[in-house]
């Protein structure tokens, strides 16, 4: 994820890329992942359920094709914001952003669904984005010194609650 976002950045600026925009950049990322996903598709067995489907529409499977619809529509403009956003801030920035964004699906799943994050994983998530912060702020002294510390205390976390965990029958 870091390569491809430092990638992107890289590439949005190229002159003759610029002529493209986001939404140009957003369809040819997505034409250029078809392939990966028609060959995952038939690896896994897919198509057979794709004929299956189209064989059994009924008015249930025709509002699941209205909801799919809809999330590639929200996907395609999510992708586009995003190709634009990278014209505008650095490449740490938006991987904190696309961090802070997961964090929020699955504090949302933990709240609305069931709930899957034991402590260890919570406290995992937390430090992601506690140090995706103290990364992008990194330009400040306080700031290494306060990621340096949280490392070592992360660090230290870690290892003597998996000792617990080893321990405890």
């Amino acid at each position: 994820t870091s390569v491809y976002q430092v990638y992107i950045k890289k590439v949005v600026n190229i002159p003759s890329i610029k002529r493209v925009g986001p939404i140009g950049m957003s369809f040819y990322n997505n034409l250029l992942s078809l392939p990966v996903f028609v060959l995952i598709g038939l690896c896994m067995g897919e198509s057979k359920s794709l004929w299956t489907y189209t064989q059994t529409i009924s008015v249930f499977n025709v509002k699941s094709t209205i909801i799919i619809l809809l999330t590639c529509i929200l996907g395609f403009s999510l992708s586009t914001s995003a190709f634009a956003l990278n014209k505008l801030i650095s490449a740490t920035s938006i991987m904190v952003a696309n961090n802070v964004n997961k964090f929020l699906l699955i504090a949302l799943s933990e709240l609305f669904l069931q709930s899957t994050l034991n402590f260890i994983s919570s406290v995992a998530a937390t430090s992601v984005l506690l140090f995706g912060w103290l990364y992008s702020q990194s330009k400040e002294k306080f700031a290494k010194i306060l990621f340096t510390v949280a490392s070592f205390l992360f660090i230290v976390l870690y290892v003597t609650l998996e000792l617990r965990l080893n321990i405890t029958p």
